[in-house]
């Protein structure tokens, strides 16, 4: 079985957060600072990437707004009931 991919988008601090976990983690992270053409490349390749950004105006297949604070461990969570849906 593959490892879902996820995707960081426009929030470098949770990035950095994740990645100490990296090792515990049962999916694959990647970050992306802005939507050009390695981002949409990206996604043409793994469309089924899940998504992680603070903006609720672009629209993807699979995401999850994150606007505020939010306990690393309700994210994950929220990563895994995807994860177990996927």
């Amino acid at each position: 079985m593959n490892k879902l991919n996820v995707v960081i988008f426009n929030i470098p601090a949770l990035y950095e957060i994740l990645l100490e976990f990296k090792s515990e983690l049962n999916f694959n992270l990647f970050d992306f600072k802005e939507k050009n053409e390695k981002f949409n490349l990206f996604l043409k390749n793994n469309p089924n990437s899940l998504i992680i950004s603070p903006d609720e105006k672009i629209k993807f297949k699979n995401h999850i707004v994150y606007k505020k604070a939010i306990k690393i461990k309700s994210l994950l969570q929220q990563i895994n009931i995807y994860l177990s849906k996927s």
